[in-house]
Formats: C-alpha cells, structure tokens, sequence
C-alpha cells in the first residue's frame, strides 16, 4: 500500500489540490477529515488510485475511534 505522500506525489493533476489538503489534515493529525478528504478523492478518480485513497481512508477511520 502506498503512503499519503505517495498518493499527493502521483495525485492526477486534478486532485493535487485536494491530497495536498488530505495530507495536511494527516500531519496535523485530523484522522475524520483526512478521511472525508481521501473518500472525495476515491469518488472522483478511477482504479488503483481510488482503491489507494479508500485504503488510507480507513486507516484514518481507524486512527480516530483509537483516539
């Protein structure tokens, strides 16, 4: 699985705008709106990349219910 940072570094030049946001909210710590950034992301985009997003997506779910 790819890193935030791998998916802002290979975002589709449409979505760079929205994983840059998606990675800050991950940095900051922001677990619920970096998720709702990346399913946005996942809904806008197609393949390997969206399956990337959702991944991430969940691993913030997850991050949030442990905090």
């Amino acid at each position: 699985m790819k890193s935030i940072y791998d998916l802002l570094m290979t975002a589709p030049e449409e979505q760079i705008t929205k994983m840059r946001r998606a990675w800050r909210a991950v940095v900051d710590g922001n677990w619920l709106e970096a998720e709702s950034k990346l399913r946005n992301v996942a809904a806008e985009t197609i393949g390997q990349f969206s399956a990337d997003c959702l991944a991430i997506a969940e691993i913030c779910r997850s991050n949030a219910q442990d905090a």
